[in-house]
């Protein structure tokens, strides 16, 4: 959408859905690291009548959804730094 949102914001989002805390490791800042994202969509809007149908709060709950029901698939993935 075009409504900013921090990457802590995010996080914090993410542990309220889930019900738990993250393990947050804090380093220095690297040059490509972004502090928050959003989307200047009026293009979209324009070109193609599009505008967001989901909010992020939404997203990430259907996100969280998908994944508690799918952890047989999911727990291979790797997220660790390895």
């Amino acid at each position: 959408s075009d409504h900013p949102i921090t990457v802590m914001d995010a996080i914090r989002l993410v542990e309220e859905i889930v019900g738990r805390s993250a393990q947050l490791v804090y380093r220095p800042s690297h040059n490509a690291d972004m502090r928050a994202t959003w989307a200047d969509i009026s293009k979209a809007k324009i070109l193609l009548d599009w505008q967001p149908q989901v909010a992020f709060r939404d997203g990430i709950r259907c996100l969280a959804d998908w994944y508690e029901a799918n952890r047989e698939w999911a727990k291979e993935i790797n997220t660790t730094d390895a």
